[in-house]
């Protein structure tokens, strides 16, 4: 199976087919596997448990059970839910402020007469997305 998805790959690249047809296969591939990694998920964690050890060996891989890391939750602190607010705000002023610095013009904080300083904007990387269709 390794050795037929990796074909497509070299297919692609030595212009024996449509490097974006191999990519769109490949794509469809990962879909399909990340589902099934999924679906087996639980039932492998449950029989990794089985050799009662946090990490082993087995099958040529090393395995390694631990948990994912944890998360603080603050949402529902009336002083965070509010100050976050505040940040939306501050972000949604500057993007506004870089759109008219772009035209020309200044944004002024009318309360205090004092000019916003505008966020910078960065261009991210140039991707390929694609959507397979089920």
């Amino acid at each position: 199976m390794e050795k037929e998805i990796l074909k497509i790959a070299d297919d692609a690249v030595s212009g024996m087919v449509n490097p974006l047809k191999a990519y769109i296969d490949l794509k469809r591939i990962e879909k399909t596997v990340d589902l099934a990694l999924k679906a087996v998920n639980d039932s492998a964690i449950n029989e990794a448990k089985k050799y009662n050890s946090k990490s082993f060996s087995a099958f040529g891989a090393a395995i390694e059970i631990r948990s994912n890391a944890g998360k603080w939750n603050f949402e529902h602190i009336p002083e965070w839910a509010k100050l976050k607010e505040e940040l939306k705000n501050i972000e949604e002023s500057r993007k506004i402020a870089f759109k008219q610095q772009k035209e020309g013009r200044a944004m002024v904080y009318t309360v205090t007469g004092e000019e916003l300083t505008p966020a910078y904007y960065e261009e991210g990387k140039e991707n390929i997305f694609i959507k397979l269709k089920t």
